[in-house]
Order: structure tokens, then sequence, then C-alpha cells
């Protein structure tokens, strides 16, 4: 039998929010510690993807399709900022 590697979560809470938990879970028909870590893992994954997936409208989108397919020439500003970033961290 193989055993399962784990970490310690604990969290002290107000006993009315222990009772709400509490209850949901036992709505649910599953253990506090399951409906802890489900609901906690559902959490942190949307988190993380609020942080790292972009939402466009549909404009936008077309407009950075657009910049990509067909990107301007730089002008004197962009010219300057690309030297800045060379003299800085050298060219890449």
């Amino acid at each position: 039998m193989t055993t399962m590697a784990t970490s310690r979560l604990a969290a002290r809470v107000k006993p009315d929010t222990y009772a709400l938990i509490k209850r949901a879970a036992e709505i649910e028909g599953i253990t506090l510690t399951d409906f802890m870590i489900t609901n906690l893992q559902a959490a942190a994954r949307k988190v993380i993807a609020d942080s790292e997936i972009i939402h466009l409208s549909l404009e936008d989108q077309h407009r950075l399709a657009d910049a990509l397919l067909e990107p301007h020439q730089p002008n004197e500003n962009m010219l300057k900022a690309m030297q800045d970033y060379q003299a800085i961290f050298g060219k890449k």
C-alpha cells in the first residue's frame, strides 16, 4: 500500500462561519474537510485563471489580431524605448 503525501491546512473562523460551512457540507452530503478542499481548490483555480487569462471584447480581439498580423512601423518614442531597453538589458 502506498501513502500519499499531504500538507495540513488549518483556519480559525467565527462560530457562525463554521456553522455555515458545516451546514453547506451536510447539504452536499460530504465531510467538512472534503467540502473545504473542493471549494478552496475551485476558488484558487478561479483566482489564478482570472489573473492569467485576458478577456477581450470582440472588437478588442480583432484589434489585437490586426496588430499581430500587420504590425505598424515603430514611431520615435518606440525607437527610443527600444534603445533604452537595449542599453539597460543588452541586445537580444
